[in-house]
């Protein structure tokens, strides 16, 4: 886990969105999408639920 991890998380949960929070940290939404999976798997908890219209 690292701190670039946890931007991208809170990014997405303020813009609920993976394309709008990755417009605003200048990234591909493929990279901040490794960015939480990554936290995600250091935490080993789920912390979005993603569907067909986004993330949650």
């Amino acid at each position: 886990m690292n701190t670039n991890d946890i931007e991208a998380f809170v990014t997405v949960v303020e813009y609920k969105s993976y394309s709008r929070a990755s417009a605003y940290l200048n990234l591909s939404p493929s990279a901040l999408s490794r960015r939480v999976q990554s936290l995600e798997k250091s935490l080993q908890s789920q912390l979005l639920i993603r569907d067909s219209h986004g993330s949650l």
